[in-house]
């Protein structure tokens, strides 16, 4: 599955749904169980090619809910009920994961040298107002 910014990703994700009319689920669905899956599956695509990659590492809950309403939608009328949907895992390619790494030690590392330089400007102020008050006494 890609991503909306075309990252291709593998979610695992779990499904709990029930029979609530055992009629419907006879008569509306020629088979009920392989419906219940294509309808989950193509849910979760449309829900993963309309979310960015970071909405996804960071919003898996969101996800779930927004699945699981769409499920319920389509299995409602084969009496199926959708309790819940977990995502439980969203893996991305080994060398994007690297690359993300790479990205975050970087940014850690520009950040302490960020606050290593605002320490010395700091510093250097300091000293300049202890030296300019003694001066003026």
């Amino acid at each position: 599955m890609l991503t909306k910014d075309t990252v291709p990703v593998d979610v695992d994700a779990v499904l709990f749904w029930k029979v609530i009319d055992p009629k419907k689920a006879a008569l509306e669905v020629a088979d009920y169980e392989s419906a219940i899956g294509w309808a989950s599956q193509t849910a979760l695509r449309d829900v993963i090619g309309k979310t960015m990659l970071s909405d996804m590492l960071e919003g898996r809950s969101k996800i779930s809910n927004e699945l699981q309403i769409i499920i319920d939608e389509r299995t409602e009328p084969w009496g199926i009920n959708v309790i819940s949907v977990e995502v439980k895992d969203v893996l991305i390619p080994l060398a994007l994961e690297d690359a993300m790494s790479m990205q975050a030690q970087a940014e850690s590392i520009n950040t302490e040298i960020d606050n290593e330089k605002n320490h010395k400007n700091l510093c250097n102020l300091y000293t300049h107002r202890i030296f300019w008050a003694n001066t003026c006494r």
